[in-house]
């Protein structure tokens, strides 16, 4: 008998950890870089505020599940990647944790203290 202690999955999945300066909003990202994501991941042209507003709700939220609905967790994953630390990928029978990185740390904050 297996006896699993740790993470558990039955299937295959992914998080992302994203750090975000104080008071971000859709208004940080310009439509240039909004298009180039929807280029990335997205099947089907959005409008540009629908699209605002996810990373809006994104934010709100404090995140997205791709169960809920993945053309949106798509292009949410695309966006923030700049922002992105760290992740977790984890399967029925393996698991990667990744460090988050600290000079993307760094940068992240530095922004953050020299808009305020």
């Amino acid at each position: 008998m297996k006896t699993r202690n740790g993470f558990v999955s039955n299937s295959s999945s992914s998080s992302f950890v994203v750090l975000l300066p104080e008071n971000f909003s859709s208004s940080n990202f310009t439509d240039e870089e909004i298009q180039k994501a929807v280029d990335a991941e997205l099947e089907d042209q959005h409008e540009m505020g629908g699209l605002r507003k996810w990373i809006d709700q994104f934010i709100a939220e404090k995140g997205v599940y791709e169960y809920d609905n993945h053309t949106r967790y798509a292009f949410i994953r695309e966006i923030f990647e700049k922002y992105t630390i760290g992740g977790v990928d984890v399967s029925s029978d393996q698991g990667q944790i990744v460090l988050a990185d600290p000079k993307k740390v760094k940068d992240i904050l530095s922004k953050d203290s020299n808009e305020n």
